[in-house]
């Protein structure tokens, strides 16, 4: 449900979403696939009971702007993220939008693994 209102909030932006990954296998599997284009992510911190930070670093590593989305906020984050963009849950559109702009146009506010 959460995955569609998420999805539903990014077609109203104009991103196209390319897939859903509601476990980290699924998640890491997508990181790592160089055919598959991203020009970013957003990672719920929690997937499955799972950490989310091997994804993360993926893809970093492959240089992918990405935003965590998260119950805690920034201070629930690994320290390794800690500057990480992250937006904490309950959020509004026009929030995620503003973060996902930032994350995306300037790269020093990127995740580094």
């Amino acid at each position: 449900m959460v995955a569609m209102m998420l999805e539903m909030m990014l077609d109203t932006f104009g991103c196209i979403v390319t897939s859903i990954a509601g476990t980290l296998p699924r998640a890491l599997a997508l990181a790592t696939d160089e055919s598959v284009c991203l020009d970013g992510a957003i990672l719920d911190v929690d997937l499955g009971g799972e950490k989310v930070y091997p994804a993360a670093d993926c893809l970093a590593a492959r240089g992918v702007p990405f935003v965590f989305c998260t119950g805690y906020g920034s201070t629930g984050l690994e320290i390794k993220f800690a500057q990480a963009p992250t937006l904490a849950k309950p959020y509004q559109p026009d929030d995620l939008q503003a973060l996902l702009v930032s994350a995306m146009i300037n790269p020093e506010r990127r995740a580094h693994a």
